[in-house]
């Protein structure tokens, strides 16, 4: 018996590397097909994808009449088209799309080598903002707020002081929207005194400017202003920029760009007193 002993724990390491070497291209091939496995997520969003030479990349999403897509991309040998309505449409840097129709919107991408491709994609974007500022005492339906009450759920100290979002582009965390034919709209978001607000541009298809009034029972218009003199480079994360409330009332934002149709995503977080 005793002599038995390793014969059988050679053979049985001889099934298990066997095994082993089976399952491996196994979860390889999986692995390099599989979206999940090829896709780079920061802060809760997917930034870019590492292409497998001439296999196709795809993200689809449902959307409905009336709402636009907008996409940013940067690469090198890549082919990129965003299928909405039935029609596809190559993608050589920025693209913004309104569906005519309810249905299903397809992202695909490909190439010939294995590159990383940067993208920056908003799905759907119900675009409703009002074009007209309200007078302070005017009611006006003010837009989603984060609230950033604590500083551990929102802030990494280690990363800075600004709010880290964690989903997609979606209205929860981000002011989303499109410049119809190039009018600038408004955005109410109510505050407390002592509230300050961030906002950090995230998405810009061109030119924005964001001036921000604070109305109480008179209206002043703030110093500060952001400024993107052009589209905002895929996935660029410049500084975000804070406006405090001295006093109860709601900053409107007047949200406006020199280019029709300019697609942008805001970042907008309200950090109390509290913190």
């Amino acid at each position: 018996m005793d002599g038995s002993k390793p014969r059988f724990t050679a053979v049985f390491m001889v099934f298990v590397m066997a095994g082993m070497f089976l399952m491996v291209p196994v979860s390889a091939a999986e692995n390099s097909a599989g979206r999940a496995s090829e896709e780079t997520v920061r802060d809760g969003r997917v930034i870019g994808v590492l292409t497998v030479p001439d296999q196709t990349y795809e993200r689809t999403w449902t959307h409905r009449q009336g709402e636009w897509s907008s996409l940013a991309v940067d690469c090198g040998q890549c082919t990129v088209s965003l299928e909405l309505d039935g029609v596809e449409n190559d993608v050589t840097s920025t693209l913004n799309l309104q569906a005519t129709t309810d249905g299903t919107a397809r992202l695909s991408i490909v190439s010939p080598v294995q590159e990383f491709v940067s993208y920056s994609l908003i799905e759907t974007i119900d675009e409703q903002q009002p074009t007209v500022r309200p007078s302070p005492g005017e009611s006006m339906e003010a837009a989603a707020s984060w609230m950033c009450d604590q500083i551990n759920p929102c802030i990494d100290l280690s990363k800075g002081l600004d709010s880290i979002p964690s989903t997609e582009f979606s209205a929860g965390e981000f002011l989303l929207g499109v410049l119809d034919q190039g009018q600038a709209e408004y955005i109410s978001v109510p505050v407390d005194a002592g509230t300050t607000v961030e906002l950090q541009l995230l998405h810009a298809t061109s030119d924005l400017l964001v001036e921000v009034y604070m109305q109480t029972n008179l209206e002043t218009l703030l110093t500060q202003n952001l400024v993107q003199s052009g589209p905002l480079q895929v996935n660029q994360q410049p500084e975000s920029l804070y406006w405090n409330a001295e006093e109860e009332g709601r900053m409107m934002l007047k949200i406006s760009s020199d280019t029709p149709n300019t697609a942008y995503s805001l970042k907008k977080t309200l950090h109390t007193s509290s913190q």
